[in-house]
């Protein structure tokens, strides 16, 4: 790519450089690597081979200089000026691993390896990406770029090119950064494609792709592109379009029913998984609400075929393996809201997504689950019918189960409030004869029956819950039955 811009001197430089690669151990480049593993062929064996001669050190200064000189962003600004662009990343090399998919099981086998490049056509425009042998440089696989390509990324270092509904290449690259710098570029080239600009910090596009079949890509590049500090503006770009989320997953429940559609179902699945990353409470309130869950959950079905070769039911685990169960009725609509928010969050952190959340977007889950289990406490304590309707049906020997597991529940989202709150809640389920209960409760139980034993280990976790908030009044109390 250096040699249309730098003329004779650069290319004869270049050329140079080429030569001393070359000379690299074959038997370093050789060993072999499975997919998904980050341990591939790293930058630093051609570093290693190049730096390992001292001759000509001064052909390589003067082309390192000549190459420092050059910002790609610039040479992708403008697209007349463009006349091939290469991905390379120490000593102007970018080494991948090439995996190709051709069935619906998604299952992978390796096709090339070599050094990866995007060039540009300076007559037809066209963007290419290329893998190169790494030794004679011969042409190994090459794919054009179109405006509508979708390529997302789906592990630190992979990066997956979708083709159709069964047809996919995967570019397994060394490390996160060189993953992350062949997005970039690859986003660079896609927006000059669909020609809009990007939108930067200090200046936010007020234009947002509207929903569509026909700007879902685009839609998928603005969120999957989108740099740390611009998130909390296009949150807020994305928020101020009500029907935005709400659109995107009628999109999903009409694709996943039409076989005609079903080709943007995993760009849908892509742009679900960005929206998790903006880490904005509010999209994923609306995200996690009654009305959308299941066309959210559905998305990420197909989002998370590629890792686990075959979509994970989502649904059906919310469908047909859990039911949520009222031990009384609750009868307050934002209490039950905020209740099914913290099961659906805390199942998009622990399994949905579990495999590809960064720790900024974990931390935020975590800001949001705090929050949310404190109200939930604060609710159920400051509602007194509640309460005493709670433990007059909890002495029902039938369904004391369902009571001594929401108990637990409740002293588990304690610990995250404030000490003073925390003991006046625990001491309000005393003053409504909780130990009582539980000793009654107990006596009558049977250690031979599996359905007792896991009542007893229910109620032993309630006591030493309850021990470590506050130890003096399980003393109290047992110091009293001692007494009688």
């Amino acid at each position: 790519s250096l040699h249309l811009l730098l003329g004779k001197e650069g290319a004869r430089l270049s050329r140079k450089k080429s030569d001393l690669s070359t000379e690299i151990k074959e038997d370093k480049m050789s060993h072999q690597v499975n997919f998904f593993d980050s341990s591939t062929i790293t930058p630093s064996v051609a570093q290693e081979g190049v730096e390992s001669r001292n001759e000509d050190n001064e052909a390589d200064s003067a082309l390192e200089e000549l190459k420092s000189s050059l910002n790609p962003e610039m040479l992708l600004s403008n697209n007349s000026q463009l006349a091939s662009l290469s991905l390379n990343h120490s000593q102007n090399e970018w080494f991948v691993k090439l995996f190709s998919s051709q069935d619906a099981e998604n299952s992978w086998g390796q096709i090339a390896q070599g050094i990866c490049a995007v060039d540009c056509d300076q007559v037809s425009q066209k963007y290419v990406v290329q893998v190169n042998d790494t030794k004679d440089r011969r042409l190994l696989w090459h794919q054009n770029l179109e405006s509508y390509s979708k390529l997302s990324r789906k592990e630190d270092c992979v990066i997956v090119w979708t083709f159709d509904e069964i047809s996919s290449i995967a570019f397994n690259f060394a490390d996160q950064f060189t993953a992350q710098s062949f997005m970039e570029i690859v986003s660079n080239a896609l927006i000059l494609l669909n020609g809009y600009s990007q939108p930067t910090q200090t200046e936010p596009s007020c234009c947002f792709p509207s929903v569509s079949f026909e700007n879902l890509q685009s839609i998928s590049n603005e969120i999957q592109f989108v740099k740390q500090g611009a998130k909390e503006d296009l949150s807020v770009r994305i928020l101020e379009q009500e029907t935005f989320l709400p659109s995107l997953c009628r999109m999903f429940d009409a694709a996943d029913k039409n076989n005609h559609l079903k080709l943007h179902i995993q760009t849908l699945g892509t742009i679900f998984k960005g929206l998790v990353s903006l880490q904005d409470p509010m999209i994923l309130k609306i995200l996690l609400s009654d009305e959308n869950y299941l066309s959210f959950f559905g998305a990420l079905e197909y989002e998370t075929a590629v890792k686990y070769k075959k979509p994970i039911k989502h649904r059906d685990f919310f469908q047909k393996e859990v039911h949520f169960k009222q031990f009384v009725d609750i009868g307050d609509d934002l209490l039950l809201s905020r209740i099914h928010l913290s099961f659906r969050l805390g199942y998009l952190r622990d399994n949905a997504l579990s495999y590809s959340l960064d720790f900024q977007t974990i931390n935020a889950m975590n800001v949001i689950l705090v929050t949310n289990s404190n109200s939930i406490v604060a609710t159920v304590f400051e509602n007194e019918g509640f309460l005493t309707r709670f433990f007059m049906k909890l002495r029902i020997a039938e369904v004391q189960r369902d009571g001594l597991k929401m108990i637990i529940e409740l002293l588990q989202m304690m610990k995250t409030i404030a000490p003073e709150r925390r003991e006046e809640y625990v001491r309000l389920l005393i003053e409504l004869q909780l130990f009582p209960i539980i000793g009654e409760t107990m006596a009558q139980k049977r250690a031979e029956s599996a359905e007792d034993l896991a009542d007893m280990s229910s109620m032993i976790d309630i006591m030493m819950t309850v021990l470590t908030f506050l130890p003096d009044s399980v003393k109290t109390f047992l110091i009293c039955e001692a007494q009688q």
